[in-house]
């Protein structure tokens, strides 16, 4: 484990949650299937829409084309790992360097 990114414990960001508003959310499916990325609406309302994107370099695209698309972007949440994942993976690439 001394070998281990202590730097990074905890701290990563391991991708994001987007949730948008849009009357037509579903113009934006063959964008975001390019990018691997599933449209989920939300229940209660079929305007509200919630995307789970894993890959963070993904982001900033997915958001320009909604805000430039006229959708309403209502939050973006980073997911960050739980302490215990963080050290769980920590102590698994320690074990594998070893």
């Amino acid at each position: 484990m001394a070998d281990a990114p202590l730097a990074s414990f905890g701290t990563g960001a391991e991708g994001s949650t987007v949730i948008f508003h849009d009357e037509h959310g579903e113009r934006f499916d063959p964008f975001l299937g390019e990018l691997g990325v599933a449209r989920e609406p939300q229940p209660g309302s079929a305007a509200v829409h919630r995307l789970a994107v894993a890959d963070p370099r993904v982001q900033d695209r997915i958001l320009e084309r909604l805000a430039g698309n006229g959708a309403h972007i209502v939050s973006v949440t980073p997911e960050r790992p739980s302490l215990e994942a963080a050290f769980l993976r920590l102590t698994s690439a320690g074990d594998a360097a070893s």
